[in-house]
C-alpha cells in the first residue's frame, strides 16, 4: 500500500506542475503580446488608417456629379471605397494640367483631396488658385478657382 500511496502522492504533485506550466506560458505570452502591441503602437496605426475610408465617405457626400478629384495619397482608398473619378496629381506637370484645362477634359468643378503633407508637392504639379472648401482631421478638400 505504501508504494501506491507514494505513486499517488508523486502523481498529484506532478499533475499540479503539468497544469501550472501551460497556464504560466499562456499568461506570459499574453503579457508579452500586450506589451508589444503597446510598444509598436498597433492601435494607433488602426486609428491613423481609419482616416482613409472616413475621408472617402466625407468627400463623396460633398461632391457634385462628374467632378474630377485630384489626389495622390488617397488614390488607393478612392479606388477601393468609391466610384468617384480621380486623377493622381503627381502624374501631372504644370503643362499637362494646363492642356487638360484648355481642352476642357476637366469639368468646371475641379477639386483636390489632399493630406496636410501633400500641399507643397501638389502646387508644384498643379498650378492655379486653390481654395480650401472643407476639412476633416488632416485631410482637406480644395477647389480650383477660375
Amino acid at each position: 500500500m505504501e508504494g501506491a500511496a507514494l505513486v499517488i502522492e508523486r502523481w498529484s504533485a506532478a499533475s499540479g506542475a503539468i497544469l501550472f506550466a501551460p497556464l504560466a506560458v499562456l499568461v506570459l505570452t499574453l503579457v508579452a503580446e500586450v506589451r508589444a502591441t503597446r510598444h509598436l503602437g498597433v492601435i494607433g496605426v488602426i486609428r491613423g488608417q481609419s482616416i482613409y475610408p472616413e475621408a472617402c465617405r466625407w468627400v463623396e457626400a460633398r461632391l457634385p456629379p462628374r467632378t474630377v478629384l485630384l489626389t495622390a495619397q488617397a488614390s488607393g482608398a478612392l479606388e477601393y471605397y468609391t466610384d468617384m473619378t480621380y486623377l493622381r496629381y503627381d502624374w501631372l506637370d504644370p503643362g499637362s494640367f494646363g492642356r487638360l484645362q484648355s481642352k476642357q477634359k476637366l469639368t468646371e468643378c475641379c477639386l483636390a483631396l489632399l493630406f496636410d503633407n501633400e500641399l507643397e508637392d501638389f502646387h508644384k504639379h498643379v498650378p492655379g488658385r486653390w481654395v480650401e472648401v472643407g476639412e476633416l482631421h488632416e485631410v482637406a478638400l480644395w477647389k480650383l478657382e477660375p
